[in-house]
C-alpha cells in the first residue's frame, strides 16, 4: 500500500506541483489527529479488555459447572448475570468503534477539503500554467490519482492506530 500511496503522490505532483504545498499541512494535521485519537482509543480499548474478562470467565465457569447449574435450577440467574457482563463489554467495544470512526470521519473531511484545493489548483495550473505544458488528460489523471491517495491515507492511519491499540491493550 505504501508504494501505491507514494506512486499516487508522485503522479499527482508531476501533473500539479502546486498540490504538494497543500499536502504537507494535511499530512501533519492527520498525524496530530491520529495521536489525539490514540490517546483516547488506547484507554477505551483497555476498558473494553477489562470488561471482556468477566464474559469469558463466566462462560468458562458455566460450561464447567453445567450439571450443577441445572441441578440448582440457576439458569435464569446466571443468564441475567451473563447478559449484564455482556452489556458492559458491549459498551466498551462500541466506544472503541466510535473512537475509530471519529478518526476516520476527520481524515475523510480533511481529504475532502484537500480534494477541493487540489481541483481548483489544477484548474488554475491548466488555465495559467503554460510553462508546465500540461494537457487536460494529465490533470484528469492527477485528480484520479489524488482521489486514491485519500483511500490509502485513511487505510494507513486506521491500520497504524489499530495496530498500536492492539499492541498496548
Amino acid at each position: 500500500w505504501s508504494i501505491a500511496l507514494g506512486g499516487s503522490v508522485v503522479v499527482s505532483a508531476i501533473a500539479n506541483p502546486w498540490a504538494l504545498i497543500a499536502l504537507l499541512p494535511i499530512v501533519i494535521c492527520c498525524h496530530f489527529l491520529r495521536q489525539r485519537c490514540l490517546r483516547t482509543s488506547r484507554e477505551v480499548k483497555r476498558l473494553e479488555a477489562i470488561a471482556r474478562s468477566p464474559v469469558f470467565s463466566q462462560f468458562s465457569a458455566s460450561l464447567q459447572g453445567l450439571t450443577t447449574i441445572h441441578a440448582a435450577r440457576a439458569e435464569e440467574q446466571l443468564q441475567e448475570k451473563f447478559h449484564r457482563h455482556l452489556d458492559e463489554h458491549s459498551q466498551g467495544w462500541l466506544s472503541y468503534l466510535g473512537t475509530s470512526r471519529w478518526l476516520a470521519s476527520r481524515v475523510e473531511l480533511i481529504s475532502w477539503m484537500y480534494s477541493v484545493v487540489f481541483s481548483y489548483s489544477a484548474l488554475l495550473v491548466f488555465d495559467y500554467g503554460d510553462s508546465l505544458n500540461l494537457d487536460a488528460g494529465t490533470l484528469g489523471l492527477s485528480i484520479a490519482y489524488m482521489m486514491s491517495i485519500f483511500g490509502y491515507l485513511n487505510w494507513v492511519i486506521k491500520s497504524s492506530a489499530d495496530v498500536e491499540n492492539l499492541m498496548t491493550s
